[in-house]
């Protein structure tokens, strides 16, 4: 019998985690290189900012008990492709200065991508981001921070429409 074909993943995201559970891991071993240990469902985070439901329904776990595939908490921080190796870097902040290779026989790379302000001053001092479930949680924390506030006897007129005045 012949040994499976290593498969690397760099990304979590929509297009990683797809093909992680798209493999036939009877054929391929699966290696899922991330940051972050799941994936958001993207079509729920505006809910979960709301409230609307507990927020971890918008995210799918990379391991699962279903899913034969190695999970790698870790940043890709290049790839030797004459060495058939990603070069990585573990994400914990006590392990900045460590690295470690993973070798694969075949890579796909599907990092993901920020968020482009088209450099409109402010936004990134005043706006949301909405990628995955803490952002959501973070919108709704601030949410529920003016809504308290804004409930205070000392806060003004002025100031709760300020506080309650949200753009979408």
């Amino acid at each position: 019998m012949t040994s499976k074909q290593k498969i690397a993943i760099i990304g979590s995201g929509w297009g990683g985690y797809n093909v992680a559970h798209a493999l036939d891991t009877s054929k391929y071993d699966v290696i899922v290189i991330s940051p972050e240990e799941t994936s958001a469902i993207t079509s729920l985070l505006a809910s979960a900012a709301c409230g609307l439901f507990y927020s971890q329904l918008a995210e799918e776990p990379i391991r699962h008990k279903h899913l034969d595939v190695q999970y790698i908490k870790a940043y890709a921080q290049g790839i030797q492709f004459e060495e058939k190796a990603i070069v990585c870097r573990p994400a914990f902040n006590s392990l900045k200065d460590e690295s470690f290779k993973i070798f694969y026989d075949k890579v796909v790379i599907s990092p993901g991508c920020s968020t482009n302000t088209f450099n409109i001053p402010g936004v990134n001092e005043h706006a949301f981001m909405v990628k995955n479930v803490s952002d959501a949680n973070a919108i709704r924390d601030k949410i529920n921070q003016n809504l308290e506030i804004a409930s205070l006897p000392c806060t003004t007129e002025k100031q709760q429409r300020q506080l309650l005045h949200i753009k979408i």
